[in-house]
């Protein structure tokens, strides 16, 4: 009802279009954003495969959202978000999980994967139990187990989040994208 168009992605510029809105969620939620080589090789991989799909919220000619979601098996997870907060009011994101459902289902996969949440996000555990959700542990495999001794939830700590405010709120997009980079290729 609120003139917003859904459809799936059939082109490279809908892949920037998407980075540009997942990035500048990440950055707003002070977190590095995954490079775009990264989702441009899950394009040019797995999209022709029907592995992958990157679902496109616009409104008004312009993209307001994009949800990537990845198939398996009998399975289907929404892995990567992207959306523009002036478009929040039109619940475009609600909106793109409602039809990635949709779109599994008439795939025929069994199992929707609303993906992998920290534990610790209380907001965002909130808002995918109101679908109806079942929490599940992944469990999480470290080799050689010696590399987990002494390791400390860095990325929760007081010094990474006020880095993170700090560096990522005001930093400028290229910059940003640039750091980024860096950060997945030495860390992530």
């Amino acid at each position: 009802n609120a003139g917003v168009l859904l459809r799936v992605a059939d082109t490279l510029s809908d892949i920037n279009s998407f980075y540009r809105l997942y990035s500048m969620t990440r950055k707003r939620l002070l977190l590095p954003a995954i490079p775009l080589s990264f989702f441009t090789s899950i394009w040019e991989t797995y999209v022709p495969q029907k592995n992958a799909v990157f679902l496109i919220a616009e409104k008004n000619g312009k993209v307001a959202a994009s949800l990537m979601i990845l198939a398996y098996g009998n399975r289907v997870s929404a892995e990567a978000l992207g959306w523009d907060l002036q478009f929040t009011k039109d619940h475009v994101v609600a909106g793109l999980y409602w039809e990635a459902i949709k779109y599994a289902h008439a795939q025929g996969y069994s199992v929707f994967d609303f993906g992998r949440t920290d534990p610790k996000n209380a907001s965002l555990m909130e808002y995918k139990k109101r679908w109806g959700t079942e929490i599940t542990d992944l469990p999480t495999y470290i080799y050689p187990a010696s590399s987990n001794i002494n390791k400390t939830d860095a990325k929760n700590s007081r010094l990474a989040t006020f880095a993170r405010q700090i560096i990522f709120k005001n930093m400028p997009e290229p910059v940003y994208i640039a750091v980024s980079n860096l950060y997945y290729h030495c860390m992530g």
